[in-house]
């Protein structure tokens, strides 16, 4: 497995497990009704998150296999991959004992993102290229800054980001997305560096915005996507200082 991959199966995880870790969330409450999606779904949550943790002690032999027979390729270069099967466990154990404290469901997934998966994070850095090595990193704060923005939505602003409308105009049809496009396709050759990947982020958000505003009307929709959009900037902002 190349390295694009391998960061690719990091983010996916940091995804997949961290939306679901969180238990409930009163912090938001007013007066018996739900003022966020968060707090709505807070049962689900963490009835997700126990789901979860089953499955993944369930699997953990058989994904700590296909995760070193995957990562054979690159240990001449990176060592250190050997610690892979470890840190997963670890990233387990720290899930599975996440707590929400004096905290909120947002806060606390933003915590274990930070905390749960930060060795590994750091690990992944570690094997790509100087260029490249804070990819994770930033993977990490664009999906922090999405989540941030969305924890705040109310069920109406949430429900908007699923909207048909957005697939209604093609991306290839947009010529404020070519750029984006061209430079995904370098990335099926080579792993961008973090810079590529800083410059691209506002031609994404004016692409993003072409493609919902030529078909999505609703200015609630439009809204809503954009509001993520600008979280994630400002995320990212403290990674991508100076390189965009």
């Amino acid at each position: 497995m190349n390295t694009r991959t391998f960061l690719f199966l990091v983010v996916f995880l940091i995804v997949a497990q961290s939306a679901f870790c969180a238990p409930k969330d009163k912090k938001h409450k007013s007066k018996g009704k739900y003022k966020t999606w968060v707090d709505q779904n807070q049962v689900e949550l963490e009835g997700a998150k126990n789901r979860v943790i089953k499955y993944i002690q369930k699997n953990d032999p058989d994904t700590t296999r296909a995760i070193n027979e995957l990562l054979e390729p690159v240990k001449d270069k990176c060592p250190q991959v050997d610690k892979v099967p470890k840190l997963l466990d670890d990233v387990y154990g720290c899930v599975k004992n996440t707590t929400v404290g004096s905290g909120t469901v947002c806060s606390t997934i933003q915590k274990t993102i930070e905390k749960c998966y930060g060795p590994l994070i750091d690990l992944v850095g570690s094997c790509l290229p100087k260029e490249s090595n804070e990819l994770p990193l930033l993977a990490q704060k664009i999906i922090i800054g999405g989540l941030k923005q969305v924890c705040t939505f109310t069920v109406e602003e949430f429900l908007e980001l699923f909207a048909p409308c957005q697939s209604e105009t093609n991306w290839a049809d947009v010529s404020s997305c070519n750029d984006v496009r061209a430079a995904v396709e370098e990335f099926e050759k080579k792993l961008p560096s973090t810079q590529i990947i800083c410059s691209l982020l506002p031609k994404l958000k004016t692409c993003a915005n072409d493609v919902h505003s030529s078909s999505c009307k609703n200015p609630i929709t439009l809204r809503s996507f954009t509001r993520v959009e600008e979280s994630v900037l400002k995320e990212s902002e403290p990674v991508c200082r100076g390189k965009n």
